[in-house]
């Protein structure tokens, strides 16, 4: 009488202990901004611009000639804080300014720990995308 419940009770421990182990490998890791809890928007500008550089960006050729790519890419930044799904494709006259765009969303979405978003460039071969190596 005692046995089938003893086999039930280890049937039903080792059920727990393999729901509990897929939750945990399943689970996305903490994002950075829950760690640090900076907002990117806060950043000075050029501060802005080396986060991206750091964090793979394809950085566009005239970057460190232009006066204005520091601002830009802190209003890059801070319109996709607001809106992490929207896409500025097709905006600006050159790719490597559109990759640099979508690259800044990526690592934005990333830092807020924003995951399961669609990238436009992720299905083009042509342009690799940031983190895709890893």
């Amino acid at each position: 009488m005692l046995k089938p419940r003893i086999k039930a009770i280890f049937v039903l421990l080792f059920a727990t202990i393999a729901i509990m182990t897929v939750t945990v490998k399943n689970t996305p890791p903490v994002s950075e901004y829950m760690q640090t809890g900076i907002r990117l928007s806060d950043l000075p500008d050029k501060e802005c611009v080396a986060f991206m550089a750091s964090k793979g960006a394809h950085m566009p050729g005239h970057y460190k000639q232009s006066l204005y790519f520091p601002a830009a890419t802190k209003d890059y930044i801070t319109t996709f804080e607001q809106n992490p799904y929207k896409t500025l494709r097709g905006v600006y006259s050159d790719t490597s300014t559109n990759q640099y765009v979508e690259d800044v969303r990526k690592i934005v979405n990333d830092y807020y720990g924003i995951y399961h978003v669609e990238y436009y460039l992720d299905r083009d071969p042509e342009y690799p995308s940031v983190g895709a190596e890893q």
